[in-house]
């Protein structure tokens, strides 16, 4: 059990690192691309267009499997507020977690037809799409076993079980 614990604490440490690489890369790039139009200076960055794209993509899916990760993503938790006391609420929350693991299976699933099908390349870049979007079937992967972890945890207190404490 501890090897599950020190995989997602590296996990959680890489998607960070490429997200903070992503979020930097588009801001130097944004403030590059900025500069070299009011000032006129060089030449246009063709490539600029496909390289914000692809560090876009990748900088969103890390975020959400970290936010995922964390609980820290956005809920809507009206019911859960209002019938929170009632009987029925551990299945509600079933309910609830049921239906992002079902999601991001299925976003997982063609994602992967996507990166298996892809031979289109960028124009400019000439790389192949499917590496570029390749961070959508990983990062669902990551998102499916998180949402997953909370719905075995809903099912688990539904039927009396407590979390194991984290050691």
């Amino acid at each position: 059990m501890n090897w599950i614990i020190r995989a997602d604490k590296i996990i959680a440490k890489v998607l960070m690192a490429i997200s903070l690489v992503c979020i930097t890369g588009l801001f130097v790039l944004i403030l590059t691309n900025i500069f070299l139009r009011v000032f006129r200076i060089g030449g246009l960055m063709n490539w600029y267009a496909e390289v914000i794209e692809i560090l876009f993509a990748w900088m969103v899916m890390c975020v959400a499997s970290i936010l995922c990760r964390n609980k820290s993503h956005f809920v809507v938790d009206l019911l859960f507020n209002k019938y929170g006391n009632i009987r029925w609420y551990s299945w509600l929350r079933i309910f609830a977690t049921l239906i992002p693991v079902i999601f991001f299976f299925v976003l997982f699933f063609y994602g992967i037809k996507l990166f298996q099908g892809g031979v289109q390349s960028l124009p400019i870049l000439q790389i192949q799409r499917k590496w570029a979007y390749l961070c959508l079937p990983l990062n669902a992967f990551f998102l499916c076993a998180y949402s997953l972890r909370d719905f075995v945890a809903a099912v688990g207190g539904a039927f009396g079980f407590k979390a194991v404490p984290k050691s």
